[in-house]
């Protein structure tokens, strides 16, 4: 049974990585708490992915999004305009809020 705060996990024993259109999420920043500054992020069903990497090929990015899958990391694939982004559960991650001037 999965956890109410965890994304779904791949129901496929393929590990095929869930790929999203970019309207599905919302861009944001988060901080995570092994890094000392905030990072890129999405957000998709009241989770945080932090930016992994842009891959040219369609092939590369789905290959990286198996790999991490296998590893367990639960991660999200977008089309971008230079090819497909790679995102990766941060279940610790925080939004970075502007300040105040």
């Amino acid at each position: 049974m999965v956890a109410n705060d965890s994304p779904p996990l791949p129901e496929d024993t393929t590990l095929t990585p869930l790929v999203l259109e970019a309207n599905a999420v919302k861009r944001c920043h988060v901080q995570v708490p092994d890094l000392p500054r905030p990072v890129a992020a999405i957000a998709y069903r009241k989770q945080f992915y932090s930016y992994v990497k842009s891959f040219p090929e369609n092939e590369a990015a789905e290959k990286a999004a198996r790999r991490l899958l296998a590893k367990g990391d639960s991660v999200i694939l977008i089309p971008s305009p230079k090819g497909m982004a790679l995102w990766a559960w941060e279940p610790d991650a925080e939004p970075v809020r502007k300040k105040a001037i």
